[in-house]
């Protein structure tokens, strides 16, 4: 007797789950350019339980130490054993800090204050950041504490993971992440894999990681996980079946997924509020080609930014806005957001009149149109007046700093003359941040005299005591022009240029401050926590590297900014300055002075 089509379901519904995690994943998964994701926030750091280290290898006896051509032995320097929780790709040789970066700063204060360590625009903090994660050190704490935790402090691979994911750092947060011995058994560090790899654009790596992770983990992540790759390569009947299998074990519905899904095959589903996308859901609206909402592309992190930009699905008004705000962040090249803005399809009337154009648009495709007009512009004069067009809006928006660095190579064409006379201002100030000082001292040639003493904080700033023209006098005059300012603009940039010189050891007086005293508070409670404020210059005169680096970045960071506040900027600098980090004091300080308008 035939079998009844009841039957044939419940036995259909009996294979369900064998059938889900045999089915994997066809090569196709990301083939077709699916991949992306944003960690905008993965969650906060998870204690994790890492393996402890293998045993140390047995070593043979010591060969007799080397002898020098005179017969002396040559002394040779130990180097301390890196552990995991510390392990990165920069040596000291790459620009990485030495291994002993956490000599003398205990593991759990390390732990604590890693979290607070801004996601910022500033060029100058994000390659702090970027060292102080990446260096390969010995780990803070006590020799022969396990890798894992100590003295029940969170993972700081997590933790080191959980920051550079969330500055966007992708490619850096994977090598952290490889270099972590046994993360394959621990899930938060596997989904994070997972996670990084649609981030990256490698969709076929991150579907391969979950056809094998999906047999070992649990989570229901996973499970959604499987159902999203079978969806985006085309396997809709096995996501199907995937999904009734979900609702047949009551795992709570997420209707933004289910929508998503649907999507992969052409259906148009409604799609709850995407504001944070994860890494996932991004994979899956770029695959289905559909728009990020608009809450999620103004708020996003570095890492969606990123991705979006990356995206060959995304609309291009979209990657144009993803990119200059993943490039602000130091989460995209400066080069490929110049890309992008070369490539843009500028309409007759924006090639005709790009001021009027760029005017009316503002935003991200503005400053397209200006870039894109300025790059075709070969006559230096009018390329110039296009520049400054540029520079002018972006030091009203306080953006000067990412549009110095996008218009650097534009800039450098400019030879400074007569004609161009008009943008030596500016001209100096973005190659100054840029970090072409002779070329930006050649445009002093060309600047008014008004022009060049304004300049003259800033050149100190720069050059020390190499400086062009500068004198006492000058220095005198500067200041007193700016606090004699009808708006409170010129003796804010006078206070703040007093001191950024003086912790870069100016001899800086009562009789300095003196115009001011009348002219601005006297008081401001805009101070970093107690514990950094006091513990940071204590870190810095005891040559704690790390922990001065640390709190620094910290005390300096406001918001998604660098700080405006002398307050702040002072300590952050002289604190540089104290270990031996000069060049990083100094680049901060020009960073802070650039930006608050000197």
């Amino acid at each position: 007797m035939p079998a009844s089509r009841s039957d044939g379901r419940r036995a259909l519904r009996f294979l369900a789950p064998l059938l889900l995690l045999a089915s994997g994943v066809s090569a196709a998964a990301a083939g077709s350019g699916t991949l992306i994701g944003p960690p905008a926030p993965l969650g906060p750091p998870q204690r994790l339980t890492l393996p402890p280290p293998a045993a140390p290898e047995v070593k043979p006896a010591a060969a007799p130490a080397p002898i020098d051509a005179k017969g002396k032995p040559i002394e040779v320097d130990k180097l301390a054993p890196i552990d995991p929780n510390w392990a990165g790709p920069l040596g000291v040789d790459q620009g990485g800090f030495p291994p002993n970066l956490w000599q003398g700063t205990p593991r759990s204060f390390v732990a604590a204050l890693l979290p607070r360590i801004p996601v910022t625009t500033s060029p100058a903090l994000q390659d702090l950041t970027r060292r102080l994660l990446l260096s390969n050190a010995v780990a803070p704490g006590a020799a022969g504490e396990s890798p894992s935790t100590a003295g029940g402090e969170p993972n700081l691979v997590a933790l080191r993971l959980d920051r550079l994911i969330a500055a966007g750092d992708v490619a850096a947060a994977r090598s952290v992440l490889e270099a972590v011995p046994g993360h394959e058994t621990v899930e938060p560090l596997e989904r994070q894999r997972a996670e990084l790899a649609f981030l990256a654009g490698d969709g076929k790596a991150a579907c391969e990681r979950i056809t094998d992770d999906v047999r070992r983990f649990k989570d229901i992540w996973w499970t959604r996980a499987l159902i999203a790759c079978q969806a985006m390569a085309g396997d809709q009947a096995k996501a199907a079946l995937g999904l009734d299998l979900l609702r047949e074990q009551k795992v709570p519905r997420d209707g933004t997924f289910d929508a998503l899904i649907a999507a992969q095959s052409g259906r148009r589903g409604k799609l709850d509020r995407l504001s944070n996308p994860t890494p996932l859901e991004l994979a899956l609206l770029s695959n289905a080609k559909l728009p990020l909402p608009n809450e999620a592309l103004t708020a996003a992190s570095p890492a969606l930014s990123r991705a979006w930009a990356q995206s060959p699905n995304a609309p291009d008004g979209q990657r144009l806005a993803a990119a200059e705000r993943a490039a602000a962040f130091g989460a995209l090249p400066i080069a490929d957001l110049r890309s992008l803005y070369e490539k843009s399809e500028l309409t007759a009337d924006e090639r005709a009149s790009p001021v009027s154009a760029a005017g009316k648009v503002k935003g991200a495709r503005g400053q397209a149109i200006l870039y894109a007009a300025a790059a075709a512009q070969k006559q230096a004069a009018a390329r110039a007046e296009l520049l400054r067009t540029m520079l002018d809006a972006a030091r009203k928006d306080g953006d000067f700093v990412l549009v110095s660095r996008l218009a650097e190579p534009l800039l450098i064409e400019v030879p400074p003359s007569g004609d161009t006379a008009f943008l030596a201002g500016d001209a100096a100030r973005a190659l100054l941040v840029t970090g072409h000082g002779d070329e930006a001292k050649a445009w002093l040639a060309a600047a008014d005299p008004e022009t060049v003493q304004l300049l003259a904080p800033v050149l100190r700033l720069a050059f020390a005591d190499k400086a062009p023209g500068w004198n006492a006098k000058r220095a005198a005059e500067t200041m007193d022009a700016l606090a004699k300012s009808e708006d409170e603009a010129g003796p804010r940039r006078a206070a703040l240029a007093l001191s950024l010189l003086g912790a870069l050891g100016e001899p800086i007086g009562p009789a300095d401050w003196t115009p001011l005293a009348a002219k601005l508070p006297l008081v401001s409670l805009d101070l970093p926590g107690a514990p950094v404020w006091f513990d940071l210059p204590r870190a810095a005169a005891e040559k704690r590297l790390g922990e001065t680096v640390l709190l620094t970045l910290i005390t300096a960071g406001e918001g998604d900014r660098l700080s405006a506040q002398p307050a702040r900027l002072v300590p952050a600098v002289a604190a540089l300055r104290a270990v031996g980090l000069e060049k990083e004091a100094r680049a901060l300080a020009l960073e802070a002075a650039l930006a608050g308008g000197l």
